[in-house]
């Protein structure tokens, strides 16, 4: 292959970016292929991001495997993960080539230490999983197995050892990409002229299977389709309103698909529309401008200050909160690499604040939607039956923990509640006195319904 010798450079200095100073996967290559200056590296990005993300998305099984191979220093490890990703995984070097040029980057006698590994890869039956990984069925098999953290498979496991497996399958692979296709567009005019989109289960959302990067697609970029996954416009199509009713929909996410879906569902009412970063969200101003759109209120907040951004209370409220995001996991390679399980407790804390404040604009009568991205009892189901008990003027109508396998090709849990209208005693009114010359004079007459201290006064 031309330029071996670079492009292996290259997705060194990137891994290293990813592991050790904890950079993102698409941070990592925009720092390397974008600048003007390294306008001459372009042509090598292909194989670099598919080398260097096929080591991500195997980084548990090759540390596991080099880790005991204490004559390699750093640097050689992370060549030597990344050779025996292509020759176990990515195969766009021939198997001979890769061996001459390890052993030319690592020498003989260190070559030869790693030499029973990448035999592996000429067996007729692969397994390269290392010896003292454990039956099939256990956690660090299927930790090393799947490139999942063994916490985070305990999470899953509340679902079932079957749901667990199913999870760690859907997520070993890259995700599906998914569009929302935009009015005006007719899906079946648009998927007769871009063969490319398949539909999905969920009417108006397709699955884009082209090779030309979608951000180059001429409905891409001017704003007629958008990314957004089956399950957000599933879960709004349970929620239809009508004139006059009124609508506040509240992301914690950087991404705007929600709030895009929100405008597609609810543009024609009275709709509030909230997030942290009006920045991160240009998309959602640029649909308004171009539906025309003047009852649309988007704001910027927490869900702990949105009093003066609220003029009255709402007939449908959504609250998506910042999550622990496991549906991002099939998306970008590193992400349980970057995720620190210390962070579980903040995210816990301001999805219940999230969920509490955003309650509190609910009509009576109104209904109450709480949506996070991930798959976790304490984060979905827990907190939902949490709120119940401490406010007995909502019940839950319907909730939902869909899964990456299903059709929806989603992690997501939602639930819908609607708060009661207070129901009022009636009260018997005192009777109209009568005229004076009228009026009885014994007995005097007793209200029941009267305060006792101004009975017979």
């Amino acid at each position: 292959m031309e330029n071996t010798e670079l492009q292996f450079s290259l997705a060194e200095e990137i891994l290293k970016e990813i592991v050790v100073d904890d950079v993102p996967f698409a941070e990592a290559l925009r720092k390397k292929f974008q600048p003007r200056e390294n306008e001459g590296l372009r042509k090598y990005r292909p194989f670099v991001a598919g080398l260097v993300g096929c080591e991500l998305r195997h980084h548990f099984l090759f540390k596991a495997l080099l880790d005991p191979i204490e004559a390699l220093g750093e640097e050689e490890r992370r060549f030597a993960a990344l050779a025996l990703s292509d020759v176990y995984y990515y195969k766009r070097i021939s198997y001979e080539d890769m061996v001459a040029f390890a052993k030319e980057r690592l020498g003989e006698e260190k070559f030869a230490l790693l030499e029973p590994l990448f035999e592996k890869a000429l067996q007729e039956v692969h397994n390269f999983m290392p010896e003292d990984a454990g039956e099939s069925w256990s956690d660090r098999y299927l930790s090393l197995r799947f490139n999942c953290p063994e916490w985070v498979m305990k999470i899953w496991a509340h679902y079932g050892k079957g749901t667990m497996a199913k999870m760690l399958k859907k997520n070993a692979r890259p995700g599906t990409i998914a569009v929302r296709l935009g009015s005006p567009l007719e899906p079946a005019s648009f998927y007769e002229g871009n063969p490319d989109f398949k539909p999905s289960s969920v009417e108006s959302v397709a699955f884009y299977e082209g090779k030309e990067p979608l951000r180059r697609l001429p409905d891409y970029v001017n704003g007629t389709i958008w990314l957004e996954r089956p399950a957000t416009k599933y879960v709004l199509d349970l929620l239809p309103l009508e004139e006059p009713s009124e609508a506040l929909v509240y992301s914690g996410l950087d991404e705007s698909s929600l709030l895009l879906e929100a405008i597609e569902k609810y543009g024609n009412l009275g709709l509030n529309l909230g997030c942290k970063n009006l920045n991160k969200h240009v998309a959602v101003s640029r649909l308004i401008k171009k539906k025309g759109l003047s009852n649309v209120n988007f704001f910027e907040a927490n869900t702990d200050s949105m009093l003066s951004a609220i003029s009255r209370p709402v007939d449908l409220a959504i609250v998506a909160p910042k999550s622990s995001s496991f549906d991002l996991i099939r998306e970008s390679p590193d992400f349980l690499l970057h995720f620190k399980k210390d962070d579980m407790q903040a995210i816990f804390d301001e999805e219940k604040s999230s969920l509490e404040n955003v309650s509190k604009f609910v009509a009576e009568g109104g209904k109450l939607v709480y949506m996070i991205y991930t798959v976790s009892q304490l984060e979905g189901h827990r907190t939902i039956h949490s709120f119940l008990a401490a406010h007995p003027e909502f019940h839950l109508e319907s909730e939902r923990q869909v899964f990456p396998y299903e059709d929806l090709d989603t992690a997501l849990y939602y639930a819908i509640l609607k708060k009661e209208t207070v129901a009022v005693d009636p009260v018997t009114p005192a009777p109209a006195p009568l005229p004076e010359e009228a009026a009885p004079k014994a007995p005097v007459y007793v209200d029941p319904a009267m305060p006792v201290s101004l009975a017979g006064k």
